[in-house]
């Protein structure tokens, strides 16, 4: 049966070493007053850039308002009230993957234009159709969709530089991630696969000598904006069958609760395993053995034994994973020895 209407919202953006100078040009359109909605460390981090050229724009901020802390609902509640906010024309969210989720969930839900200024080139949260919430305690709290994702991304590239090179090799797992699910040809995938390792090695050495070079900026598009898109479209019919099994993103959140481990591995990290056991679990093995190559050059983990608390991880994963059915947590199981074995076994 034929659908009566589809909107599909595309992310936009701008990036260079001046992009913050386009930014009355995009939101012009939209209104003169904004509210900046961001984390303590990103506010310090863009203070020098962003104020000034909004002032210089003509763009009024009205307040700048801290995030929470924390991407939670309550977060999201308080920021809705926030007369500000309230007052205001336009939303700024400035951060990582939190903050901006935090603060797009509050635009969507005042009814106002969100744009998105990212500090970190560790996350696509600017360009996607759904915030991930957590609990007060650190727990997954849930995915909630959006009307749409921001409605134009600035990436301010000498801003981006500054982040720790482990949140940038963490965004090239989180990008690797996403564009392993979104492709439903494998002949297409594996092309793009093979494309991304190669100018992923060579962006993740330029970023550590401070050199921004097109890979890098290559590798700030395919994190922020191109693995945020399938989002946007919905799942493909890979989509649907990682959902089913126990998914990369599945893997950090049902250990993001443990404060050890939620103190020590990064999101993208716990997503480059996951896509790793996803490749022994569909008997994939010649994309198993291009990842673990990647991997082991950059310092990503191979197996539960290169996390830190391993035992905690197999401990709680076992628990998700038996929560869904014990088939299921019995091929999980199985996909974990499987990966602890071939790891011993490669060079």
């Amino acid at each position: 049966m034929a659908i009566s209407h589809e909107s599909i919202y595309m992310p936009s953006f701008t990036i260079g070493t001046d992009a913050y100078d386009r930014i009355g040009k995009v939101t012009g359109f939209f209104g003169e007053q904004a509210v900046i909605i961001g984390g303590a460390t990103a506010l310090e981090k863009v203070h020098a850039y962003l104020l000034p050229a909004l002032a210089q724009q003509d763009i009024r901020v009205l307040e700048v308002v801290p995030y929470g802390g924390e991407a939670t609902m309550e977060s999201v509640a308080s920021l809705v009230t926030n007369p500000f906010i309230q007052a205001g024309q336009m939303i700024f969210g400035v951060g990582g993957g939190r903050a901006l989720d935090t603060a797009k969930l509050a635009a969507d839900k005042t009814h106002k234009p969100f744009f998105a200024f990212p500090t970190t080139p560790s996350t696509g949260a600017a360009a996607t159709a759904v915030a991930t919430l957590y609990q007060e305690d650190g727990t997954f709290g849930g995915y909630f969709p959006v009307r749409r994702p921001a409605v134009h991304t600035f990436l301010h590239t000498p801003i981006l530089m500054t982040a720790p090179w482990e949140h940038f090799r963490a965004g090239l797992a989180t990008a690797l991630s996403h564009l392993w699910a979104a492709q439903s040809q494998q002949a297409l995938r594996n092309e793009m696969l093979t494309s991304f390792l190669q100018y992923g090695e060579q962006a993740l050495t330029d970023f550590k000598n401070h050199t921004l070079s097109a890979a890098v900026e290559k590798a700030f598009i395919q994190i922020i904006i191109q693995a945020g898109m399938p989002t946007v479209f919905g799942r493909t019919a890979d989509g649907e069958a990682a959902a089913r099994e126990f998914s990369a993103q599945d893997l950090y959140h049902v250990v993001a609760g443990v404060p050890s481990i939620r103190q020590t591995t990064c999101f993208g990290e716990a997503l480059a395993l996951g896509l790793l056991l996803l490749t022994v679990r569909r008997r994939q093995e010649d994309v198993y053995r291009q990842l673990y190559a990647f991997y082991k050059k950059i310092g990503l983990p191979c197996s539960l034994a290169d996390m830190a608390a391993p035992e905690v991880w197999a401990r709680e994963i076992a628990a998700a994973s038996r929560e869904e059915n014990e088939s299921a947590a019995a091929a999980f199981q199985q996909a974990l020895a499987e990966l602890a074995d071939k790891s011993k076994e490669q060079p």
